[in-house]
């Protein structure tokens, strides 16, 4: 009995797979025929393409010529030199010589790691800029700084009680 259970419900899927999926199956062989005939229009065309280029690659651009004609205005591209083979004229120079601020060193802290200086009530250290100097050196005599090119030491304070 169990024997003809197993059998019906195969014949049952059996049925339904025959009667359910099949026409899709059907369905899609007819998708499948159409793209491929539009694949075989669109290989036909693409055939007639390079006997069209051609066509177009045998004309000739012409470009017109643009030259450049402005009577009374400089011409931008050209090197400003007063006539054909004379030196361009030079610019004058001014020479301005920066003085350095008023500045006093108020403390040094020589023996760690990062040195550090007070100089106007402020603290800096060595690559810090205070009013356009940079800080290059801080030890126990006082404090180097570079500005305008030039190497300026700052007493410490301590250099100045020693000095009296």
């Amino acid at each position: 009995m169990r024997e003809k259970r197993v059998a019906y419900i195969g014949f049952i899927i059996a049925a339904t797979f025959v009667c359910e999926l099949w026409p899709l199956v059907f369905s899609y062989a007819d998708i499948f025929t159409k793209i491929l005939g539009e694949a075989q229009k669109l290989e036909k065309e693409s055939a007639k393409i390079p006997s069209q280029q051609k066509a177009v690659s045998e004309k000739k651009v012409v470009k017109p010529a643009v030259q450049y004609n402005a009577d009374k205005l400089k011409d931008p591209f050209q090197k400003p030199y007063t006539k054909k083979g004379t030196k361009p004229i030079p610019k004058p120079v001014q020479e301005t010589v920066k003085q350095l601020p008023p500045m006093k060193v108020e403390g040094v802290f020589w023996g760690g790691t990062i040195p550090q200086a007070i100089i106007n009530g402020r603290v800096v250290k060595v690559d810090d800029e205070i009013e356009g100097a940079l800080v290059v050196r801080i030890a126990k005599e006082g404090v180097t700084l570079s500005f305008a090119g030039q190497q300026i030491t700052l007493p410490s304070p301590s250099a100045e009680f020693a000095n009296m």
